[in-house]
């Protein structure tokens, strides 16, 4: 109940408040306003199909979210819608909710008369609102814009029938929100023509890259339907993997909100400026990549349900252990386990490219980023990606393992040596326990062209991992720099891990006993260190 409540408290309280703007501001007098009205409307479906970019800026402006909390709490919507407009955005969507986004009708209002000298010109007004009562859409138009969205998940079949109606009686063809099959299919035979998908459930505010390319492979639509990308595009490579899935546009809304320069980061986005060189988190931004974000490994699932819930919350990665330990899985188990997330993914598995061991990437900086890349590109076509975690086991009962199941993924966290990665089916993780060691000794013990990725875990005699137990991060914030594609483990919870990906930048997290309540998975926990990695990477952006 308490993961379903923020869509649906949301939408409550918009009805309340509704019936107090009511009593008012009749739905008459907002008729009789629109019988002359103030603000010019541009047809929405025309500026996004005329707009020059192969794929359109839908640039947001809120001061804060429900998952966030302030986000820019001092930004005046005049001023951000400008510098929107001035940068090339197709639309600009305005949050009108007062109590969870403190943004409201008045700064849409701002922001429309900020642009009106750009004249047809001038990029789309959105309102972006819980539309609950078709009172909602008159106010829509009244108070300037040229559209609004409606979110499906929200409203029963009738509802969405007759706001679409009073939509285009307005002439204001909506945005239509969906985010799974069902209201896809609701969507489209409501005859929706322009569609969003989230990528944030907006009943957990959990983001999943993974739901647009989900809904739109083998997708039978109109050719004229027209869809839109919301919620978790952060930088060029997004909007250039949706590009190839055809999507015409994407919402981009924190990533700009917390931009030191909106019009700079538009820019990027729209692929007129280069990216920016990437923060220190295992390999530089690439066409098809996901960028420098840190990326997130759950271990220690042992059953189905957990690990389809854990893929829900957006791990990039879940570990299944083989190695003597309390949270050990049966071979059985983790078939059943792949079996799901196979389903769960609705697409056929991906095999991590080999590094190739050539002259010129033999370095341990080369190599590493190399490796970090293929992962990368791996978890942004379909994730989560499964790790088998092994320690001290012969190669022939690994390999049969990584077969049966099969892995994505090994990692090593015994005395196996440097040598025996390259004997393994698929591609290997090395463990590094981490005691009084210096970087410096950490880092000539390194070898390439074995291992894609060093895991740094804290050194325990009792345990190989899941000690719930940090070391000095310090060490592997020098590792990362000097060799990428750090995989940090040890002690890490929802409390500390958005400081460790500040510190560290490195390519994963990986927590196991952090996420865990009396010995067992606490799915509050998984969704909370999620979501706290990914605030924290939208932040460096």
């Amino acid at each position: 109940a308490i993961a379903m409540s923020i869509l649906f408290e949301i939408s409550r309280q918009r009805k309340k408040d509704v019936e107090i703007s009511r009593l008012t501001c009749p739905l008459e007098h907002l008729q009789k306003q629109l019988v002359n009205p103030q603000f010019p409307l541009i047809d929405f479906k025309t500026r996004i199909t005329e707009d020059n970019h192969e794929v359109s800026i839908f640039a947001e402006i809120k001061r804060a979210s429900p998952s966030k909390g302030d986000i820019a709490i001092n930004t005046k919507a005049d001023e951000q819608a400008v510098l929107y407009a001035r940068a090339g955005a197709c639309a600009i969507s305005v949050l009108t909710e007062p109590k969870w986004f403190k943004t409201t009708l008045q700064d849409m209002t701002d922001a429309r008369k900020a642009i009106h000298h750009m004249g047809e010109h001038r990029p789309a007004i959105i309102r972006k609102e819980f539309i609950v009562d078709e009172y909602q859409i008159y106010e829509a138009r009244v108070y300037g814009a040229d559209t609004l969205l409606l979110i499906v998940a929200i409203l029963d079949d009738n509802q969405l029938n007759s706001f679409l109606k009073v939509s285009r009686q307005l002439k204001m063809e909506p945005l239509v929100e969906v985010a799974n099959a069902l209201e896809m299919q609701r969507a489209l035979t409501a005859g929706a023509k322009i569609i969003g998908i989230n990528n944030r459930d907006l009943h957990t505010f959990n983001v999943n890259m993974n739901t647009t390319t989900n809904l739109l492979s083998d997708l039978k639509a109109s050719k004229d339907t027209i869809f839109v990308a919301l919620s978790g595009i952060n930088n060029r490579s997004d909007v250039t993997f949706y590009s190839k899935l055809g999507v015409r546009a994407v919402l981009v809304g924190e990533a700009l909100m917390v931009a030191r320069d909106p019009t700079l980061k538009i820019k990027e986005l729209l692929g007129e400026l280069p990216s920016p060189p990437p923060p220190l988190g295992g390999g530089s931004v690439s066409e098809g990549g996901i960028g420098c974000e840190t990326l997130v490994k759950i271990c220690g699932i042992k059953d189905v349900d957990t690990a389809i819930a854990t893929a829900s919350a957006g791990a990039d990665f879940i570990g299944l252990v083989f190695a003597e330990s309390k949270r050990k899985v049966t071979l059985q188990t983790a078939k059943d386990i792949a079996n799901a997330i196979r389903k769960w993914r609705k697409k056929e598995r991906v095999i991590i490219d080999r590094v190739e061991v050539e002259a010129h990437i033999n370095q341990q900086g080369e190599w590493f980023k190399r490796a970090g890349e293929k992962v990368r590109q791996a978890v942004k076509v379909t994730r989560p990606l499964l790790v088998g975690v092994f320690a001290n086991n012969d190669v022939d009962t690994i390999n049969m393992i990584a077969r049966e199941v099969p892995l994505d993924i090994v990692q090593l966290s015994g005395k196996e040596g440097w040598s025996i990665g390259s004997s393994i089916i698929a591609p290997c993780w090395r463990c590094i326990h981490v005691n009084n060691d210096t970087p410096a000794s950490i880092i000539s013990g390194i070898t390439t062209g074995s291992f894609y990725n060093i895991l740094l875990d804290t050194s325990n005699p009792s345990a190989l991992g899941g000690t719930g137990m940090t070391f000095d991060w310090s060490i592997a914030r020098q590792i990362q720099q000097t060799v990428g594609g750090v995989i940090l483990a040890g002690g890490l919870d929802p409390l500390n891990v958005s400081r460790a990906v500040q510190e560290v930048r490195p390519l994963v997290v990986d927590v196991s006993s952090g996420v865990e309540t009396n010995g067992k998975k606490d799915l509050s926990k998984i969704s909370s260190f999620i979501r706290n990695v990914k605030s924290t990477n939208n932040a460096k952006l």
